[in-house]
């Protein structure tokens, strides 16, 4: 899990004091993800809850459903809402993934010493202000910090109570999703992405300091819950990540780390509650999306292939398809992660082996010949869980594959003892579910590992950068971790590769799904304190062949290799 790499810190400055504000009892499991962050560090400490105190009429209105639907009747304001009320209600109850991501859990187990402070705000239309001596009562706690995790859009003195401010969710790409519903505008206007981010509250609505932001694809289809999710635990631990960079490198490390101010680009100025005729607009789109899909009577499969070429002049997303000689995997096989490794004059290539019949990967590998040719395919590793991205390099001699393992949840190191047919487990470098780990070993012996962590199953991914004092010494986190939190660039493509004597990182674009186009971003920056890059290609599939993604590249001296995804369609059975 990421939120561990930021549960302790070295520094001597006085532990951060938080306050968080509460509607009522209970906080989804996403937030209480957050208080058991604080509780497990040794820098920060909850020291009071604010609790909304509900007024007495809200708590009727509640009881009574039919007050409300009367009410919804005679205000034309919620009339015009009615069928977003009607699809909210029905989603709820077709979502089964609902009851992790979003299942209320009580706070007071989890804070059983912590004081709480009842506040009934002052309250106009949406927005809650804090009374005099509420206000009064919070400073005199000396906050560094409040997590607002309840109450409605604030104003006021609340938003100066705590030396660093309030602290919030917005779950919506604030550059282009103000206001809300979270997460439901994205899918009415089939925008590719969803993102989350963490930001200091001011007085306009979303438009505070972003402290950090993920990005996840959109779950495109009828579920807002189900594209709630990715963004929802993504962005789980991104206030244990910032709590300790304010711990231990101070306020303005946080705020130079911060993402700079951009032009708003919304559609809408502030999104709100979508009314009858959007709605009936979106729902109309999607039920005629899964009928079309129903009446085909077909099943969609993924086939990955991989192919070969002599190394082309200029860099690979300028001539990207040509050349290229695609190799067919013999049945029940598929093909792809190539990696090219060269050995005494040898050229060899190894892959990713997906069994169809298991649904398993092994590793796999021939060798090049000098016209090109390939040899005979041999399986050279296989393990009970799943293997791909076969990272081949040597080191002093000795050659290493790092291949993927999170299906088995650690990373592995194999050195070849009858190279390329024979591998033993050398070490496991790392007890986490980490994909497509790249390692790097530096001109001044410094030894870097890229590689995609999760807080859970259900998040996205980011990729974070790790130093170590030798291939098999434990990891660090790197000061420019996570390097980046945008699933179109947080996944690994393949080595670290010097084209035309420049170094790049590649990477795998996973919007608007998985493997969809590989980006090379030029390393302008690789010390034990700093780490910079910035896009300079983006190699997209050969459509005109059919294919619809690529997730991998690699090169020799002599050769270049890549992977494409074809769709096939089959009758069901």
């Amino acid at each position: 899990m990421i939120s561990s790499l930021y549960l302790r810190s070295d520094s001597t400055s006085a532990p951060l004091r938080i306050a968080v504000l509460a509607d009522d009892e209970s906080l989804i499991a996403p937030f209480a993800a957050v208080l058991r962050h604080i509780q497990a560090s040794n820098f920060c400490a909850v020291v009071t809850v604010v609790k909304h105190l509900k007024s007495a009429s809200g708590q009727t209105r509640a009881r009574l459903p039919l007050m409300r639907a009367k009410a919804m009747l005679v205000d034309r304001t919620r009339r015009s809402s009615l069928l977003f009320s009607l699809y909210s209600r029905w989603d709820a109850r077709r979502s089964a993934r609902m009851a992790t991501t979003f299942e209320r859990i009580r706070w007071r187990p989890l804070l059983p010493d912590v004081p709480v402070m009842d506040v009934a705000p002052l309250t106009s239309s949406y927005v809650h202000r804090f009374r005099e001596g509420d206000i009064k009562a919070l400073r005199a706690l000396d906050l560094d910090v409040i997590l607002r995790f309840g109450f409605n859009i604030l104003r006021g003195d609340i938003l100066q109570c705590a030396r660093y401010g309030v602290w919030s969710y917005h779950h919506g790409d604030n550059e282009y999703y103000r206001g809300g519903p979270a997460l439901m505008w994205e899918l009415i206007e089939a925008a590719p992405l969803s993102g989350a981010c963490l930001q200091v509250l001011n007085e306009r609505l979303d438009d505070g300091l972003v402290l950090a932001k993920t990005l996840s694809p959109t779950l495109i289809g009828f579920s807002r819950i189900a594209n709630q999710i990715s963004p929802y635990r993504g962005a789980e631990p991104l206030v244990i990540w910032k709590l300790h960079q304010l711990h231990t490198e101070g306020w303005e490390a946080v705020k130079r780390a911060s993402l700079p101010n951009v032009l708003y680009r919304g559609k809408q100025t502030i999104y709100r509650t979508p009314g009858n005729r959007v709605m009936l607009k979106f729902l109309t789109r999607e039920s005629r999306r899964v009928i079309v899909r129903s009446l085909s009577g077909k099943h969609i499969h993924r086939q990955w292939q991989i192919a070969i070429r002599p190394i082309a002049p200029g860099v690979p997303w300028e001539n990207t398809w040509t050349r290229f000689r695609w190799i067919a995997a013999p049945g029940g096989h598929l093909f792809a992660d190539p990696f090219l490794f060269e050995r005494q004059g040898r050229t060899w290539l190894f892959v990713e082996d997906y069994l169809t019949a298991c649904g398993k990967g092994v590793i796999s590998c021939c060798e090049v010949l000098p016209d090109g040719r390939l040899g005979e395919w041999r399986r050279v590793l296989e393990q009970p869980y799943h293997l791909s991205f076969p990272h081949i390099f040597e080191r002093a001699g000795v050659v290493y594959m790092l291949p993927e393992t999170a299906a088995a949840g650690f990373v592995e190191l194999y050195r070849a003892v009858d190279f390329p047919l024979k591998w033993d487990r050398d070490d496991t470098i790392m007890n986490d579910a980490a994909r497509d780990t790249v390692q790097y070993l530096a001109e001044d012996g410094t030894q870097y590992f890229f590689s995609t962590l999760k807080e859970s199953d259900e998040a996205q991914g980011q990729l974070f950068l790790f130093t170590a004092d030798g291939l098999t010494k434990p990891w660090r986190v790197h000061s420019a971790s996570p390097v980046t939190l945008d699933a179109r660039y947080s996944r690994n493509g393949g080595a670290l590769t010097h084209i035309n004597n420049q170094l790049y990182r590649i990477s795998q674009d996973s919007v608007p799904s998985y493997g969809s186009r590989l980006h090379f971003h030029k390393v302008t920056s690789l010390t034990p304190t700093s780490y910079a890059e910035s896009l300079a290609g983006t190699c997209e599939p050969d459509r005109t062949q059919g294919f619809c993604g690529t997730h991998s590249y690699s090169r020799s001296s002599q050769w270049e290799a890549i992977d494409g995804l074809k769709l096939t369609a089959h009758a069901a059975t």
